[in-house]
């Protein structure tokens, strides 16, 4: 069986999710693929700046009523024990991405999204105007194709930086309860060759997630707990004074922070699947939705003839990079001197030197409100 669409969307997270919205509302046929049931949990820090809660209500989503955390402060510390404090000046929210996504989910439904949910696309093949996208029960064809896969991704030929990367970092993700951290605080917490995020959410959750090489992975996650993030005392003072929500992490593999194509045979890639930000400096979760909201107000324009196909290519890649190429690549040099414990002690020790780098330390790694209510 063969249906068309306008837009065709691989992949349900925050990218898919509101790029689909934002067609739906103004009028074209889309369709969006999902491997998993909502809701479900996603590998993520979930913090979410500010700059993303008008581009939210402007999609139709009272971010108010789900009760997030309210961050304003950030903090840093490193396994020596040094440390460092800031301000936020745009602050963010602490909120799940069960609760955050399945709010998107049915907010995609009510405005009449095809959400194929629990679906898994086996291939994709065509050109701009005649893609066809297959699974195990159906053929769909459609105009445009946005892949919003996430970090990774096992449909074959999906690898769109050509080239074939070896497994980096390993990311694992807990729920827990844990009421020593501060409502108001994101907190960042360097080891060896790895970071940990530590935020509250809505309800009593905390968020406890982290990113480490696999040159640390050697006997298992709870060996390596142990024995490298237990390192710095922050991490194992959380670890052994929260309570765990769920039995097993949410785990994902093979993540690495290379430089990503956005654009392959004229299949547009958004989020993650275009970019992954480094967890120390930036936000991922803005990120994604911002790419989304500059893609798809670009189609937007194109489905009103206003803009060509082509325009639409061009102008992705160049409002993309403008937004966050320069973001992203000091997000990496941030990455690489941390991954060291004396270049982090350094670092540190000259941020609290000098309290100006913090705001441009800040200013260089987040972004600004990007969409208007008006």
């Amino acid at each position: 069986m063969k249906t068309n669409y306008d837009l065709g969307i691989i992949g349900g997270g925050l990218a898919g999710l509101t790029l689909a919205i934002q067609l739906s509302i103004n009028g074209q046929h889309v369709i969006l693929f999902e491997k998993n049931e909502f809701p479900f949990h996603k590998l993520c820090g979930e913090y979410l700046s500010n700059e993303s809660i008008p581009f939210l209500e402007y999609l139709g989503l009272d971010v108010t009523s789900l009760q997030p955390a309210k961050i304003n402060r950030l903090e840093l510390t490193n396994a020596s024990g040094k440390n460092l404090t800031s301000d936020l000046p745009l602050g963010g929210i602490g909120l799940s991405r069960w609760t955050l996504d399945h709010k998107l989910y049915d907010l995609a439904k009510s405005q009449g999204v095809t959400m194929k949910e629990g679906t898994f696309v086996k291939s994709y093949s065509g050109s701009p105007g005649a893609f066809e996208i297959k699974t195990s029960e159906e053929v769909i064809t459609c105009d445009h194709l946005v892949s919003c896969f996430g970090k990774k991704s096992n449909l074959k030929g999906i690898n769109q930086s050509g080239v074939e990367h070896k497994n980096e970092y390993v990311g694992v993700k807990y729920h827990v309860r844990y009421p020593n951290q501060p409502a108001d605080l994101v907190s960042l917490h360097n080891f060896k060759e790895g970071y940990c995020g530590v935020c509250r959410l809505e309800k009593d959750w905390v968020s406890v997630c982290y990113l480490s090489h696999t040159s640390n992975l050697t006997q298992g996650l709870a060996k390596m707990e142990e024995q490298v993030l237990f390192q710095n005392a922050r991490i194992k003072e959380v670890f052994q004074n929260c309570d765990f929500v769920y039995e097993k992490p949410i785990t994902v593999s093979n993540i690495h922070f290379r430089k990503k194509r956005l654009i392959k045979d004229g299949v547009f890639y958004a989020g993650d699947a275009a970019g992954l930000i480094t967890p120390l400096s930036g936000n991922g979760m803005s990120m994604a939705m911002q790419a989304s909201y500059i893609l798809g107000q670009l189609l937007i324009k194109h489905f009103q003839g206003d803009i060509s196909r082509q325009q639409v290519y061009s102008q992705y890649q160049t409002k993309w990079n403008n937004a966050f190429k320069f973001r992203m690549a000091t997000g990496r040099t941030i990455q690489k001197l941390l991954r060291k414990e004396k270049n982090a002690d350094r670092l540190i020790s000259a941020v609290n030197a000098f309290p100006f780098l913090k705001k441009s330390m800040i200013s260089l790694t987040h972004g600004k409100p990007f969409c208007s209510n008006d």
